[in-house]
């Protein structure tokens, strides 16, 4: 890491050091210490990765639980925003270990065809 001082430009117009600009090497660049230790976990976000925990194991069983075409009709029927909304193509992909967004929006436009 090397330190360059720098002029403030649109400040005091006098053309002294400011402050210090800091050169920082990527290699030696340790995130550990950029990361909060005391950091909260939202209770909506652990719930929602627990969740697609759980939608992931069923997605990768080889039979869909019973009734499991009827509760996904019922809700994408009281719900359509679900297939549009919430970055929906890269949840899809997510959910469904598939590579990107893209390979789902191709995936589904060919089956729509």
């Amino acid at each position: 890491m090397t330190d360059t001082p720098t002029t403030d430009v649109a400040g005091n117009g006098a053309g002294e050091p400011v402050g210090t600009l800091e050169h920082l090497d990527p290699a030696t660049l340790e995130i550990g210490d950029n990361v909060r230790d005391d950091a909260s976990t939202n209770s909506g976000y652990a719930a929602m990765l627990v969740r697609r925990d759980f939608v992931k194991k069923l997605l990768a069983r080889k039979t869909p639980p019973k009734g499991a075409a009827v509760f996904i009709a019922s809700c994408l029927a009281r719900d359509s925003y679900l297939l549009t909304g919430h970055n929906a193509l890269a949840t899809t992909a997510e959910l469904l270990g598939v590579d990107s967004a893209e390979a789902v929006a191709k995936l589904t436009a060919g089956a729509a065809s």
